[in-house]
């Protein structure tokens, strides 16, 4: 039986991260292709680090803010945390979601102002949130992420059976929208919001999580990886 293709399509970091925690097993019946269809670019900007706490919903935005130096922050996601605990911030609490990170400060509010650094493209309004429930939020962004077509190798690749996880609505339209024959494709959505980018168009396979973790999406892959077949 000719080898499988793994799909990773994050930004190349974040690609390499997750194939590395990917099991032997998993790994050995999978050819893992990586084409990032996003490109992060830091922004460049200076952020006044005169605040109470910041708050990190994803790895890119810990990287891009640089060491902590031990000041306080919110993480949004286990590997955010990891991200940022690495990178010399003292993590106070983590959520799997913005939503739930919101919910849980507006429970214990902390005394602001928090900075939300983050990507020019971000879903769940955690700044403007926090700051009608009363906790003085802003949003500085730190990084933007440019969209990509997929590497030639990549569109080669597709003509096996493919596994392809999808962890933004962003990174699933560009899927969606992609010259190439997506019909072999068995994707994983993080979420409800990601398959819907998808599109009613898109000729593949779609299965959504139950709930948006990495840890999750990890054990998704590592099934399909080690089915027989992919239905």
């Amino acid at each position: 039986m000719a080898m499988r293709t793994l799909l990773l399509t994050r930004p190349e970091k974040s690609a390499e991260r997750f194939a590395a925690r990917l099991s032997a097993a998993a790994r050995s019946e999978v050819n893992v292709v990586i084409s990032p269809l996003m490109r992060i670019e830091p922004t460049g900007a200076a952020w006044n680090r005169d605040v109470a706490a910041v708050i990190f919903s994803s790895v890119n935005g810990v990287t891009c803010a640089g060491s902590g130096d031990g000041r306080p922050a919110y993480c949004v996601g286990l590997q955010t945390a990891k991200a940022a605990k690495q990178a010399n911030w003292q993590v106070l609490e983590t959520a799997e979601t913005a939503r739930a990170l919101i919910d849980l400060l507006a429970l214990d509010p902390c005394k602001g102002p928090l900075v939300h650094l983050a990507g020019r493209h971000r879903r769940g309004d955690i700044a403007e949130n926090l700051t009608q429930l009363g906790i003085q939020t802003r949003v500085l962004t730190l990084y933007d992420q440019h969209l990509q077509n997929l590497s030639a190798d990549a569109i080669q690749a597709l003509k096996l059976p493919t596994i392809a996880p999808l962890f933004s609505p962003r990174t699933a339209m560009q899927l969606a929208r992609q010259d190439a024959d997506l019909r072999q494709i068995h994707a994983i959505a993080l979420s409800s919001p990601v398959a819907e980018a998808l599109s009613s168009s898109f000729p593949g396979k779609c299965d959504t999580l139950s709930a948006p973790t990495g840890d999750l999406m990890l054990k998704a892959v590592e099934k399909l990886c080690l089915r027989t077949t992919i239905p």
